[in-house]
């Protein structure tokens, strides 16, 4: 901390910049891991009531012709 002038009238300037860039990458971070997060119970749910009732009707469907 040798460097006077503009660090010594905004002292908050370069810690705040580098938190920012940290912060950015981790909310990058975040979206991406939130996007997943949303489709994964999303699949879920889709696949627990609808595709077993899809299996069953489909199941003797594809039994009858074959």
């Amino acid at each position: 901390m040798e460097r006077k002038g503009p660090v010594q009238d905004f002292p908050q300037y370069q810690p705040y910049h580098k938190k920012a860039s940290k912060c950015k990458h981790k909310l990058l971070m975040k979206k991406k891991k939130a996007k997943k997060k949303k489709k994964r119970p999303g699949r879920q749910i889709t696949e627990n009531p609808n595709h077993h009732m899809l299996k069953e009707q489909l199941s003797p469907i594809r039994s009858n012709p074959i």
